[in-house]
């Protein structure tokens, strides 16, 4: 087993491990070593989970699981750019109703003072975006939006001998999957 070393200096934490040092920063005590943009992608990938889980059901009936993969995780894959560009909108929308909120909370605990206390950005990289608070139907009208502006990107069936189906609407109640058809000519 190998003998891991650590020692903290100056802010900056020395670690040595199977005879290499490695230096990185210590986040200091309220710091979060993740970026705004790194919670803002976390975000995202709630609300791609959160929809996800809303469909699953339907996503294991109509995806093939290849090579030890769920169906969800291949639904995931194709998915992904699309769902994120579907839910960026409703992100940020979310974000600046969260500002006002702040905004909403600070005017109301410092309304006695003779100054405005106003947030105009609120640092996210400090904070977790919780989008656990907006409800399913947003994310579906997020997705089905999308659906309509970009017919063909979001994959709803794809098993093997069935064609490929693409959202294009609201995620349907049941999933025709229509078998491909093969036309052979034998001659003789």
């Amino acid at each position: 087993m190998a003998e891991i070393n650590a020692s903290l200096l100056d802010g900056v934490y020395y670690r040595t491990y199977r005879g290499r040092t490695i230096v990185c920063r210590k986040p200091q005590n309220g710091q979060s070593s993740r970026s705004g943009a790194q919670r803002y992608s976390s975000a995202l990938f709630g609300m791609m989970s959160r929809y996800i889980g809303l469909h699953r059901a339907s996503i294991q009936k109509n995806f093939d699981g290849v090579d030890g993969c769920e169906a969800s995780e291949i639904f995931f894959k194709l998915n992904k750019a699309a769902l994120r560009e579907a839910f960026r909108p409703l992100l940020d929308e979310h974000m600046e109703s969260l500002k006002e909120q702040k905004n909403a909370d600070l005017a109301s605990a410092y309304k006695d003072l003779p100054v405005e206390v106003k947030v105009n950005t609120i640092d996210f990289a400090r904070r977790k975006i919780d989008t656990s608070t907006l409800p399913a139907e947003r994310l579906e009208a997020a997705v089905t939006a999308y659906a309509r502006a970009h017919p063909g990107t979001i994959v709803l069936a794809k098993k093997a001998g069935f064609q490929t189906l693409y959202l294009n609407g609201p995620w349907p109640e049941t999933v025709g999957l229509h078998p491909i058809q093969v036309h052979t000519e034998i001659t003789l």
